[in-house]
């Protein structure tokens, strides 16, 4: 059971009622739809990853509602928040959504002063797109509670089996195969550029898989 400890910043307060809700919410799903799912669909790895990707995003996509952020926004800040500007039209591939939707992302995250553009002083037809302080602060915020929903959405697994699964799946993503292929099939235009600055430190504290 989750805990508040005493001193905690007000938003860690909040990240671990929000966290403690999800509890109460697994257990009253454990309760009234356990062994809800037919043997033969739960027999199939598409049925399974389909539905847990769904649930787990959708999930998610409700805990970033207070921030003001859909789970879009968040992943891309998160890319520029630990791997520094990006080329606005590298986002696609990176996210694996078309151009269009880009700058629509781009367009809002501007309009919210979260991003901001500046034009590459290399090739000017070029955008870079990096956080603004208000960015990083909001994505930071961000960061810290979808870690401890995720760890509330995979607390029936051990730090073992949850490392087990993510490796399980970024093979599947990356080693060759039928699934690999079709996750790369959008070309990368554009390699991301190196942020200025000193770089931040690499996300360990990551938690999902």
């Amino acid at each position: 059971m989750l805990t508040i400890r005493e001193g905690l910043h007000p938003f860690e307060e909040k990240s671990q009622r929000r966290s403690s809700m999800y509890v109460k919410m697994a257990r009253k799903t454990e309760n009234e739809d356990a062994a809800t799912y037919s043997d033969a669909l739960i027999a199939c790895p598409d049925f399974l990853l389909s539905t847990l990707s769904l649930t787990v995003s959708e999930l998610i996509e409700q805990a970033l509602v207070p921030l003001g952020l859909r789970l879009r926004d968040y992943r891309v800040l998160r890319l520029l928040y630990f791997d520094g500007p990006q080329l606005q039209v590298g986002l696609g591939p990176a996210l694996r959504v078309d151009r269009t939707t880009v700058v629509a992302l781009v367009d809002k995250l501007e309009q919210k002063k979260l991003a901001k553009r500046t034009r590459c002083t290399d090739d000017r037809r070029a955008y870079r797109v990096s956080l603004t302080p208000k960015g990083e602060r909001l994505t930071g915020d961000a960061t810290r509670l979808v870690n401890a929903v995720e760890e509330t959405l995979f607390a029936p697994l051990d730090q073992s089996e949850r490392s087990m699964l993510r490796t399980l799946s970024t093979r599947l993503l990356s080693e060759p195969g039928l699934i690999a292929q079709a996750h790369a099939a959008t070309p990368r235009e554009h390699a991301p550029i190196a942020p200025e600055g000193a770089s931040r430190p690499t996300p360990s504290i990551r938690h999902s898989p």
